[in-house]
C-alpha cells in the first residue's frame, strides 16, 4: 500500500520539500537565513543599539564637519584642488571613513532641516560630499568641452 506524498513548506523561502518530522526548512541556507533574520530583528545593529556603530557614526559626522570647515576656510581658488585631493584619497582606499562620507546618501542628499550636516548650521553651504560631486561634474563638463573643441 502506498502512502500519499506529504510536503512541507519552507518558512524562509516558501518552497515545498518532502515532509520529515524533524525538518522545518528545505535547506541549511534557509535555516541559517531565518536564524540571522530573527537575530537582526531582536538586536539590530544601528547607532541606537550598538555603541561601536554609534561611535563610528559620530566619528564620520565629526570628520565631515571638519572637512567642510577646512574647505570653506580656504580661499575660493584653492577649494577645487582641496576637493580633488579628497576625492583621490577616498578612491585610493587609504581613508575608509572619507570614502564613507563621500558615498553616504545623508551627505549627498541632505535634508535641509538637518542643520548639523552643514557647515555653520546653514544649508546655504553644501556638504563635503555635495562639493565633491559638484567638482566631479564640473571636471567632466570641462573635459567634454575640450574633447569637442
Amino acid at each position: 500500500m502506498s502512502t500519499p506524498n506529504r510536503h512541507s513548506i519552507c518558512p524562509a523561502c516558501g518552497n515545498q520539500f518532502p515532509y520529515r518530522s524533524n525538518k522545518r526548512f528545505c535547506s541549511s541556507s534557509c535555516r541559517k537565513a531565518d536564524s540571522r533574520d530573527r537575530l537582526r530583528k531582536a538586536v539590530p545593529v544601528n547607532a541606537q543599539n550598538s555603541p561601536a556603530t554609534r561611535r563610528e557614526q559620530h566619528e564620520i559626522y565629526e570628520l565631515a564637519g571638519l572637512l567642510a570647515e577646512k574647505l570653506y576656510s580656504l580661499p575660493p581658488f584653492d577649494r577645487f584642488g582641496y576637493i580633488e585631493e579628497m576625492i583621490q584619497i577616498a578612491r585610493s582606499g587609504d581613508h575608509p571613513n572619507l570614502r564613507k562620507i563621500m558615498t553616504n546618501p545623508a551627505f549627498i542628499y541632505p535634508d535641509p532641516s538637518d542643520k548639523h550636516l552643514f557647515w555653520r548650521g546653514t544649508s546655504e553651504y553644501c556638504t563635503i560630499a555635495q562639493a565633491s560631486y559638484a567638482q566631479k561634474l564640473v571636471t567632466a563638463l570641462v573635459r567634454r568641452q575640450f574633447e569637442v573643441a
